[in-house]
């Protein structure tokens, strides 16, 4: 959230607006997932995986917050800020930053693979379901991005849309 705080006082304030708001009800449903699916993490079933006292999570670990943001929130600031809403698209900084957040998603998920806080398997499933909640952010970004800028924006017309 403090990316998005930064992102709301540097640059274009509906955008980042609409990127917290897409961020949070993706952690939402993320975390009503997780509940739902009551998937442990592998520290708890093996007994070679030695946890530090006050130093592991005791949350659930499918799908992984973590993933979702490396996953979500990156790739959809990137495409944001540098592909659709730009006036002029530098295919070559585009590439780059979508290289960066692949390695840096790839160092996640392996680290969190090694220390034994996610199995292969929830980070498949973490990484489908935020590659899926990705696109459909994307397919209906003119649709969110109208009703961002009635509830966040437009004052007066905003009561209802706030409820909606």
């Amino acid at each position: 959230m403090l990316i998005c705080l930064i992102l709301y006082l540097s640059t274009d304030t509906l955008l980042a607006f609409k990127s917290a708001t897409l961020y949070c009800i993706g952690q939402y449903i993320f975390i009503i997932m997780s509940i739902l699916y009551q998937s442990p993490r592998p520290f708890w079933n093996s007994a070679e995986i030695h946890a530090y006292p006050n130093y592991c999570y005791f949350d659930l670990a499918s799908p992984s917050l973590a993933i979702f943001n490396a996953v979500f929130f990156i790739n959809y600031n990137i495409h944001m800020y540098f592909y659709k809403y730009t006036p002029i698209v530098y295919l070559p900084v585009v590439i780059g930053l979508y290289t960066l957040s692949l390695l840096y998603f790839i160092i996640l998920a392996s680290a969190m693979r090694t220390h034994g806080l996610l199995y292969l398997f929830q980070i498949v499933v973490s990484t489908l379901f935020s590659l899926v909640y990705l696109l459909i952010c994307i397919k209906f970004d003119n649709e969110i991005y109208k009703l961002c800028e009635k509830v966040g924006f437009i004052v007066k017309a905003s009561r209802k849309f706030k409820f909606y």
